[in-house]
């Protein structure tokens, strides 16, 4: 799932993210496919070239601490196939956002393995 994921990638959203999808570039080597076949080298392309291949090596290196830097923290997520036997994900439930009678509810804590 990671490799389908450009989000991380400075100054790209999530509708960036779905216009490249719907361009047909699905993965990060779709994306650098692309780039070989085009004579365009504009900065914004290079930066994005850049942090792909960074990516890459990044991903070989199992470090969800790039990702995590650079991604929303509401994509995190994303990491989690790729991740999933080494970082561990917090969900915690309150009855509200912060008034004097909320509380919380529910602390979840998911190993990969067991909740």
């Amino acid at each position: 799932m990671l490799k389908n994921t450009f989000c991380h990638i400075p100054g790209v959203g999530v509708k960036t993210e779905q216009n490249l999808w719907s361009s047909g570039i699905h993965t990060w080597e779709d994306y650098l496919r692309t780039l070989e076949r085009s004579s365009s080298g504009g900065r914004k392309i290079r930066n994005w070239r850049d942090h792909i291949d960074r990516s890459i090596e990044h991903l070989s290196k199992a470090d969800p601490n790039f990702f995590a830097d650079y991604m929303p923290s509401n994509q995190h997520w994303r990491m989690f196939p790729e991740f999933q036997g080494s970082v561990a994900y917090v969900d915690i439930e309150t009855t509200g956002l912060g008034n004097p009678g909320d509380y919380i509810t529910t602390i979840a804590l998911y190993d990969g393995k067991s909740i």
